[in-house]
This record gives structure tokens, C-alpha cells and sequence, in this order.
């Protein structure tokens, strides 16, 4: 699916979507994370998803309060993000800053210094705050590799901070959302 989003095969991607990754969003937290990623990379060809963030919307917000790894969360931010699930963006936004002032000694620095300004930067993303995700992405990609996921996978919070970027510099002057 990568290679022929690469090609702009745009259309038969979403098919592909459709059929090969949705039904595995259930089976597992790898697979709802390849569907928010593909689903995000289909978006960012410019291609109109309609509803199809709903369930993962749905999927993430039954989630908001279990903080299992850092990468994971990224993607349930993502996904409430770009459903419009503002009220439980915020909730999720305010369960990993409590997650990450209480967690372990080993793993409260990879929280706080990656985990959560990654979640951040995703969630300005999700709301269109093109400056802010920027600001967060620059700060927080050079460490992504801290927080798990291939490199392949983490190429996703490099796409999404140069299409803030871009959106930002497009945007002057017009009131973002």
C-alpha cells in the first residue's frame, strides 16, 4: 500500500483499506495502529476519508485512561483528532499528562520528554493548530526512535510536522480552526 500510495494510486489504496485493513482494527493494537497510519497517509494524498475515522475515534476513546506505550497513544490521538472528538481529545491529552507525572522512574523521562509533546504535537495537528504542531514536532521528532515503532512508522510524525509546516506558511493571515 506504501509503494502505491508513492505511485498516487490514491483510489485503489482506500479499496485496500477498505478490505484488507479494516477488519483487522479489531484484532489487535498492531493493526489499529497500521489503520490510523494508512488512514493518515490516505488523507495526506489529499484524499477525502468521509467517515471512516469513526470507529477508530470510537476504538480510541474507549482507551483514553490506558496508557500502554507512548507510540500507541500517538495513534489514539491521531484518530480522536482527526474525527473531530474534541471533548475527548482533550480528556485523552489530560489522562497522558497525569500518566506521565506518575509514571515509573524508567520510563517518566521518555514520557515526559517525547511521549507527551509527540501526543501534543499530534492533537495540534488533529485541531488544525498548524504553528503549534510545528513547535511540538520539531522539538519531539529528533526522538521519536525513543518511543518504539519502525522507522517506517515513526516517517508518519515526519510527514505530518512538514504538512504543518507547509499548511502554516499557507495559512497567514487566515484564521486556522
Amino acid at each position: 500500500m506504501l509503494f502505491r500510495l508513492a505511485r498516487h494510486e490514491t483510489l485503489p489504496v482506500l479499496a485496500l483499506y477498505d478490505s484488507h485493513i479494516t477488519p483487522q482494527i479489531p484484532i489487535s493494537v498492531s493493526s489499529y495502529v497500521n489503520a490510523v497510519s494508512m488512514l493518515t497517509r490516505i488523507e495526506l494524498h489529499g484524499v477525502d476519508v468521509a467517515g471512516r475515522w469513526r470507529p477508530l475515534a470510537d476504538e480510541a476513546e474507549q482507551r483514553i485512561t490506558e496508557h500502554v506505550l507512548a507510540f500507541v497513544d500517538l495513534h489514539y490521538a491521531m484518530a480522536l483528532g482527526r474525527a473531530g472528538r474534541w471533548r475527548a481529545l482533550a480528556e485523552f491529552r489530560q489522562s497522558v499528562h497525569l500518566h506521565a507525572a506518575q509514571a515509573t522512574p524508567e520510563s517518566e523521562w521518555v514520557w515526559r520528554a517525547v511521549g507527551v509533546p509527540l501526543i501534543e504535537a499530534v492533537s495540534a495537528y488533529g485541531c488544525g493548530k498548524w504553528n503549534e504542531a510545528t513547535t511540538l514536532f520539531e522539538r519531539a521528532n529528533p526522538r521519536a526512535r525513543l518511543i518504539g515503532g519502525s522507522r517506517a512508522q515513526r516517517e508518519l510524525l515526519l510527514l505530518l510536522a512538514a504538512d504543518a509546516c507547509k499548511r502554516q506558511t499557507t495559512t497567514v493571515g487566515r484564521k486556522v480552526r
